[in-house]
């Protein structure tokens, strides 16, 4: 008994991380809109070059 109420504690757990890492990507994309990742032109020229 006490073997399943501990793997439902580490489960809720998990759900919880989850749960936290979702809603930090939530507020992070919106402020990423428009942006362009450190070296994303450096991939264009390479592939422009082709």
């Amino acid at each position: 008994m006490m073997r399943g109420f501990h793997r439902a504690m580490e489960f809720t757990d998990l759900i919880g991380v989850c749960q936290g890492s979702v809603a930090g990507a939530s507020r992070l994309v919106p402020r990423l809109r428009g942006h362009q990742p450190p070296g994303a032109t450096d991939l264009t020229l390479r592939h422009s070059h082709k």
